[in-house]
């Protein structure tokens, strides 16, 4: 099965974007690599620049023999819930 990876940026209260921050990462039959899952923070060239995101959702779209991961991210703390103190 070969997989191929796409990054795509998102703003609090957005949709993330239709492009992906990047050239898939694509791997082929045996080959490995490790997905972040959500939470996990990445660093990834966005903008011209290595930015720090983190992962805030991710989405495994199978079809024949292919696989496509969809990963949301975005700038930390930017997505953070904070509770208010009692």
């Amino acid at each position: 099965m070969r997989y191929d990876v796409l990054f795509r940026f998102r703003e609090p209260g957005q949709f993330p974007e239709e492009r992906s921050l990047d050239e898939p990462i694509t791997l082929e039959k045996g080959e490995t690599a490790l997905i972040p899952d959500v939470g996990d923070q990445v660093t990834y060239p966005y903008g011209g620049r290595v930015t720090d995101f983190n992962v805030l959702s991710r989405r495994f779209s199978y079809h024949d023999h292919h696989c496509t991961v969809n990963i949301e991210v975005g700038h930390p703390h930017a997505h953070a819930v904070v509770s208010p103190t009692e």
